[in-house]
């Protein structure tokens, strides 16, 4: 079986927080909804001078945008955690290979095989591109990694191999 791409990488701060805020987007209308029911809730403690509660709302308010503005990279930051402890305290390489029929990856001591036909969404991002399968995120590449094919080969042959494959930019 000839591999036709091949990807190696080791996963960085900036790869893996931008999946994390990519991932998190759907979840941040959530988080929007319970921010604006916050947002009016203090607004009516203002209006009954409640001084305890409002000093509590207004601190929780703050925290919680905080909170918000951290998640991917608190998330990050677990994330590299618990792989080191697993490797033993190394990030280990990544190796995508695409063939004919299938996608391999191998990330250290776990691997896996992907058919194409499972593929329903590649997220084109600034440091990496995610390739899904409903709802699990199957493989992350990084365009400037290719070490058999460029990223633009790579993305035609995509297109071609998967004409239903839905891509998010």
């Amino acid at each position: 079986m000839e591999v036709l791409f091949e990807n190696v990488y080791t996963d960085s701060e900036e790869m893996m927080m931008e999946l994390y805020h990519r991932a998190s987007r759907r979840n941040r209308y959530i988080w929007l909804a319970v921010y604006l029911l916050l947002i009016i809730w203090y607004i009516n403690m203002i209006m009954s001078i409640d001084w305890p509660i409002l000093w509590a709302g207004l601190i929780f308010l703050i925290s919680y945008s905080v909170y918000l503005l951290c998640v991917p990279m608190i998330n990050t930051k677990r994330y590299f955690k618990r792989v080191r402890q697993y490797h033993d305290g190394m990030v280990p390489q990544t190796q995508v290979q695409f063939t004919e029929k299938k996608i391999l990856v191998e990330n250290g001591r776990s691997s896996q095989t992907v058919p194409y036909d499972k593929l329903d969404k590649a997220w084109i991002m600034k440091h990496c591109i995610r390739l899904d399968a409903g709802k699990m995120a199957l493989v992350a590449i990084k365009p400037e990694c290719f070490t058999k094919g460029t990223a633009e080969e790579f993305m035609q042959f995509l297109r071609e191999k998967c004409p239903d494959l839905k891509f998010i930019e």
